[in-house]
């Protein structure tokens, strides 16, 4: 039997607290603070939102079948509250007033920073950086610990506390996902079985584990490879159907690829209401300004993008706020279907979809263009990934050049997703076709 969970938004208050990485030991996390590179091009500073704006339930209940994870687990109770570390060096902000009744769930509660950088000696974007988000306990990372809080928070527990009311989790996506990883982190955290649906294994992969795969692995991950058209025809259907396999447990939570579902809606919603709180507090009035958001599924995008939208439109002043994905996986076509097949799902069938632009390189393949991107935004002080991260500042800097470019007048607000978790193997891919050599990046 799979099950579907529900969500309470009002267990799911985000914690964040900022996590320095061994990529950014130079920031400082002082709201006013002004950093200045060595690089002459780069001027950065810090913003945090003070403001608290708030989001709306959604809800739903079926215990017995999913349709998709249609909010995230209110029947389920809630053990010790998941939050974001600190390092010593960056120590966690001191609660938010107004939320004492919540202490039972929350430490801290802040939002991640944005920086404003200047690119090419003139672009100005600002950097939403949730890459430096860490969930305490899996330690997820990134736009991952955001999707992943409430499920950790809800400990997958019966209320009564009679053992777990989810016995296993199974998903299914690629040998290197991201969103894998995060699964099989946050289902060693809750001592429950992960099962992970994918294509067969490259060989070399199999003799020679690395990356997201091996540490899922080294996790406890249970890997059913299927051939490539078993695998197409059991997941070509959308996410509103229970999976074509016998769940491993009496009870297995569905999650569908990429956490597409109503189990990211609180992690989301909140990220919306920083986005928009920054947008009041810092943007000049009648200002035009679009977040931009790399898309492997589209959910990210469409859940902030309806929240934005929802908060627009109490917003008395002039000016014009919204998400435009980046479809880095599937072209625009593929995340616009995928963001359709997801709105039906999470109970917005019929509402106004996000721009999305097109990406022009391949999925996950070595490109030159990506690598020399990757580069350059290193030197700016911003790390990014190989799969997702620079395809999608490489269509930033293309659209902002075409004459009707959906980006050409609008200021950018770039959310940095994460998923540096797997550079290491991404780079070794760029290393064996002798791409980049040995020790000449770091």
């Amino acid at each position: 039997m799979y099950i579907r969970p529900t969500i309470s938004l009002f267990n799911c208050v985000f914690v964040l607290m900022l996590s320095s990485t061994r990529f950014f030991k130079t920031l400082s996390f002082t709201p006013s603070s002004v950093r200045y590179c060595s690089h002459a091009r780069l001027h950065t500073r810090l913003f945090t939102s003070t403001s608290t704006s708030t989001s709306t339930e959604g809800s739903s209940s079926n215990e017995n079948s999913w349709t998709a994870p249609s909010t995230v687990i209110s029947s389920l109770s809630s053990p010790p509250p998941a939050s974001i570390e600190a390092s010593p060096s960056h120590p966690a902000p001191s609660s938010s007033s107004g939320l004492a009744e919540f202490s039972d769930l929350i430490q801290n509660f802040s939002s991640s920073p944005i920086e404003k950088l200047l690119l090419r000696d003139s672009l100005l974007i600002y950097v939403k950086r949730d890459d430096l988000l860490r969930l305490r306990g899996p330690g997820v990372t990134g736009n991952k610990a955001r999707k992943m809080l409430s499920l950790v928070q809800s400990g997958l527990s019966n209320d009564e506390g009679e053992g777990k009311k989810v016995n296993a989790i199974v998903s299914h996506g690629g040998h290197q996902s991201n969103a894998m990883l995060a699964l099989a982190a946050v289902a060693r955290h809750l001592d429950v079985p992960f099962r992970y649906y994918c294509k067969k294994v490259p060989r070399y992969l199999r003799s020679n584990p690395s990356g997201n795969f091996l540490r899922a692995k080294s996790l406890g991950m249970e890997v059913v490879e299927l051939d490539g058209g078993e695998y197409s025809e059991a997941f070509a259907t959308t996410p509103t159907v229970d999976p074509p396999f016998p769940a491993p447990q009496p009870s297995s939570l569905w999650i569908p690829q990429g956490g597409a579902s109503n189990l990211s809606l609180a992690g989301c919603n909140k990220l919306a209401a920083e986005i928009y709180d920054f947008y009041v507090d810092h943007i000049p009035e009648g200002s035009r300004i679009a977040t931009v958001i790399p898309c492997g599924t589209g959910c990210t995008a469409l859940l902030v993008h309806r929240e934005i939208r929802r908060l627009m439109e109490r917003h008395e002043g002039e000016g014009c706020l919204e998400v435009v994905g980046v479809g880095v996986c599937g072209g625009r076509k593929g995340i616009i279907q995928q963001m359709k097949l997801l709105s039906e799902a999470t109970g917005g069938a019929g509402e106004t979809l996000p721009e999305v632009i097109d990406c022009k390189v391949p999925f996950a393949k070595p490109d030159q263009r990506v690598l020399d991107i990757w580069k350059e935004m290193k030197e700016y002080g911003v790390f990014l990934d190989l799969i997702y991260g620079a395809p999608a500042w490489l269509s930033i800097f293309r659209e902002r050049q075409k004459e009707e470019g959906k980006l050409k007048n609008m200021q950018i607000l770039y959310v940095h997703t994460g998923g540096l978790e797997g550079i290491s193997s991404q780079l070794t891919r760029y290393k064996h076709l002798e791409m980049v050599e040995d020790g000449s990046v770091q």
